[in-house]
C-alpha cells in the first residue's frame, strides 16, 4: 500500500500490517485498480543541524554489508568524501558526487510490454555508471549513492516506493504501476 512517511492510521485498505521494522505497509486484501483509501503520516523533517549531530545506526550490520568492492570503487568512495570530517559531512559530499554536472538522470526505456529493462547484478552496471556512461535513473544513482557509502561506513537502505501519483482531487491521487520509484 503506497504511504508517504510514517503512516499513524489507514482507512478503507483492509486489514492492514507492517512488514517488519520500518517496512511496507501490506494489506491482508488483493488491491484493485480504482482502490481508494486514505493515510494519516508524520513526515520527518530534520534540520542539517540535526542532521549533523546524529550518529549513525550501525546496530543492524546488514546496513553496511557489501560483498568486496572492485578498487576502483573503493579509491572512488573514499576520494568523494576525503575532506569530510563527519560522517552527515560523507553523505552530503556523496550526494554533490552524483547530483555535480559529471552526471545525468535519464529514465529507462521501456519494453513493448510496458516493464523496466533492468541491469544485470553484480558491480559491473555499477563501474560503468560511475565512470563512463554516467546517464542513469533512480535504481543508478540510489545503488551507486548506497554502495559509496557502505564502503566509507556509512550504513545504507535503499528504499523502494512510489512517487506520487496524479491528483485526482483535494489530498487524493491516483498511484499506479508506472509510478513506482
Amino acid at each position: 500500500v503506497p504511504t508517504w512517511g510514517v503512516p499513524l492510521a489507514i482507512a478503507d485498505a483492509g486489514e492492514v500490517s507492517r512488514d517488519g521494522p520500518g517496512g511496507s505497509i501490506v494489506s491482508d486484501a488483493q488491491l484493485q485498480q480504482g482502490l481508494v483509501y486514505a493515510v494519516s503520516s508524520t513526515v520527518a523533517d530534520p534540520s542539517p543541524t540535526q542532521l549533523e549531530a546524529a550518529a549513525p545506526n550501525t546496530s543492524d550490520v546488514n546496513d553496511l554489508l557489501l560483498p568486496t568492492p572492485p578498487s576502483q570503487l573503493t579509491q572512488l568512495a573514499h576520494s568523494v568524501v576525503a575532506g569530510a570530517t563527519t560522517s552527515y559531512q560523507e553523505a552530503v559530499d556523496i550526494e554533490a558526487y552524483l547530483t555535480s554536472s559529471r552526471f545525468h538522470y535519464h529514465l529507462p526505456k521501456r519494453t513493448k510490454s510496458g516493464s523496466v529493462i533492468t541491469p544485470s547484478a553484480g558491480y559491473g552496471d555499477l563501474l560503468t555508471f560511475l565512470f563512463s556512461k554516467r546517464t542513469g535513473y533512480c535504481q543508478q544513482f540510489a545503488t551507486a549513492f548506497a554502495v559509496l557509502a557502505r564502503i566509507d561506513g556509512l550504513p545504507t537502505r535503499i528504499a523502494v516506493g512510489f512517487l506520487p501519483g496524479a491528483p485526482v482531487g483535494h489530498d487524493q491521487w491516483q498511484v499506479e504501476g508506472t509510478d513506482t520509484h
